[in-house]
């Protein structure tokens, strides 16, 4: 996780602490000369502060916070500006393309890692560990990658359905008991089948309403900004 997502996720910071999150990631490169004394005074807080904050993100100290920012603002600078949604043109030659590919790969690579939760993420692949049976629930464009992520479930011995229709689905949901985890791929979580199969799912748990709060939860989209 770098420090932006540790700064942006960090709980219990007081709203001096918060400021001086933001501050420090506004600084960025200009870190790097200063010291901590000069860096509490541009920020108006102590150097105490700034200790505190650095422990509660984890850090050692002032020192790693430097690191951090200044590794962040690197990374930043060595990624290539590119249109997400034109990336090329008909003017533009092979060597053009295959560069500003990589730079969208890049760029949609680096936003999915700044928004991943390590700890949901490890949450979420205990479920599907611990699940009798997988069922991915999508629609149009988005069944082929979940047909494939079907197909790795299946050749890893896990039982998985992903339906290509909704009365398909909504029928699995409704099927669907606790002993079934739910994957929902949805760019907007407005698809009409993704949200009847929410509906359905958590109607099909509804004995046990710890389980369809879970679903309706797990149902909620997450995805970089380059995707949405």
């Amino acid at each position: 996780m770098d420090i932006k997502r540790k700064i942006t996720d960090a709980r219990g910071l007081t709203p001096t602490e918060q400021q001086l999150g933001i501050s420090a990631l506004a600084m960025g490169e200009d870190i790097r000369g200063l010291s901590i004394k000069e860096f509490a005074a541009r920020t108006n807080v102590s150097v105490a502060s700034v200790h505190r904050f650095c422990k509660k993100l984890g850090l050692e100290g002032f020192k790693d916070l430097k690191v951090e920012l200044i590794r962040l603002t690197t990374e930043a600078g060595n990624r290539r500006d590119v249109d997400i949604n034109f990336p090329f043109d008909a003017t533009s030659t092979p060597a053009q393309v295959m560069e500003r590919m990589e730079g969208l790969y890049q760029t949609t690579l680096a936003e999915t890692q700044e928004l991943l939760n390590p700890t949901q993420f490890d949450h979420a692949a205990r479920l599907i560990a611990n699940a009798r049976q997988v069922d991915i629930y999508t629609g149009s464009h988005n069944l082929y990658p979940a047909g494939m992520f079907r197909d790795r479930l299946l050749s890893a011995g896990k039982s998985a359905t992903c339906h290509d229709n909704a009365e398909a689905q909504v029928h699995t949901a409704l099927a669907s008991d606790r002993d079934h985890v739910a994957i929902v791929i949805s760019y907007s979580g407005l698809a009409p089948i993704s949200r009847k199969s929410c509906r359905s799912s958590a109607a099909g748990m509804s004995r046990s309403s710890s389980s369809a709060r879970h679903t309706a939860r797990a149902c909620t989209p997450v995805l970089p900004p380059t995707l949405r």
